[in-house]
């Protein structure tokens, strides 16, 4: 004999568990959900992917299990060629409809901005000028598919000359090169000019189109008996922060032993004085923390724009060797002292 249950379900408690089982089985769907990263960086910066991916990957976005990247990494070229190459790896990006495009630099922003306009792709950027190329709306509210660590400005570069001049107070010429047409460089060299005559310095500018222009100057400059300026300062521009570039100036500066102000972290280590600039790696994981609120459904437009701190390091040993020295108080200041 068939016997009932002494608890029959009643048509409303059917369609509860019904839900119940739906939401629970939509719960599961969201958290396999993939996604799809198409990441486009300058070599120098290639710490911020790092620091990206270490964050993603701690909140659950793992590499090869429910989070691709399809990565390029920019490497020192002319500018007509970086324009194409920008373009191109970008267009790449929306035909492959990825889900997050991941830049850093200030061209790379803004071509990405333009290129995924009406796409639904949202862009994370990072080391960007935002108070240039109409990349954002504001900070508290950066508009469109867009939001970011931004490069705090070029206040940063002035800050430098401070620096080197704390360092190498005998410095009364100053050698700097730089793309005119970066966004990021003609904002800093506008800033640099009458903070230097302020100081009472001397800018020794050469503008350049990309790192065989770097080699000529310096070319020609090593063909006299003085080089004609007494210290570098590295502006913020890829070519002449591109391992090439950058390994030029630096061969330079150790044959004239001439002191080198930094903009990226990595001069520091490559002969540079030191280095003064936001921390890569920390760029690229708040940029990740931006990233993550995308995934989980807010809008990148209305997400705020993110200002780094930025990190003193200061090569000692390099300093001594140049005979240049490092007073209490600027050591104190660093936040990493190499030796």
């Amino acid at each position: 004999m068939n016997r009932r249950s002494r608890f029959p379900l009643r048509p409303r408690s059917i369609l509860l568990i019904a839900a119940a089982v739906s939401l629970l089985f939509g719960c599961a769907r969201q958290k396999e959900k993939k996604f799809s990263i198409g990441v486009l960086s300058a070599a120098p910066f290639t710490a911020a992917i790092d620091g990206f991916k270490a964050v993603l990957n701690d909140q659950g976005y793992v590499e090869g299990k429910n989070v691709t990247y399809d990565t390029y990494i920019l490497v020192s070229i002319t500018r007509e060629r970086e324009g194409e190459t920008i373009t191109g790896t970008i267009k790449k990006f929306v035909e492959e409809r990825v889900s997050l495009v991941f830049v850093t630099g200030t061209p790379m922003t803004i071509a990405a901005k333009k290129l995924t306009r009406n796409t639904g792709i949202p862009v994370v950027f990072a080391n960007a000028l935002v108070e240039t190329g109409n990349v954002i709306e504001s900070v508290q509210a950066p508009g469109g598919n867009i939001t970011g660590v931004r490069f705090p400005g070029a206040d940063l570069t002035v800050k430098r000359l401070e620096i080197l001049l704390q360092i190498a107070p005998a410095a009364k010429r100053v050698w700097v090169t730089f793309d005119p047409k970066n966004a990021s460089a003609a904002a800093a060299i506008k800033a640099l000019r009458p903070a230097a005559r302020t100081a009472g310095v001397t800018l020794d500018e050469a503008p350049i189109n990309g790192v065989a222009d770097i080699k000529a100057a310096l070319g020609a400059r090593a063909a006299s008996a003085s080089p004609g300026f007494d210290a570098i300062l590295i502006m913020p521009e890829g070519f002449s922060q591109s391992p090439e570039g950058f390994g030029a100036i630096s061969k330079f500066a150790e044959e004239r032993n001439l002191p080198v102000a930094g903009s990226a972290a990595f001069e520091a280590d490559r002969g540079a004085v030191f280095s003064y600039i936001p921390d890569d790696r920390e760029i690229g994981m708040l940029a990740a923390k931006l990233a993550v609120k995308i995934f989980k459904g807010i809008p990148a437009g209305s997400i705020p724009v993110v200002t780094p701190e930025s990190r003193l390091r200061l090569n000692y040993s390099r300093a001594r060797k140049l005979g240049l020295k490092l007073d209490a108080g600027l050591m104190k200041l660093a936040d990493e002292i190499i030796r």
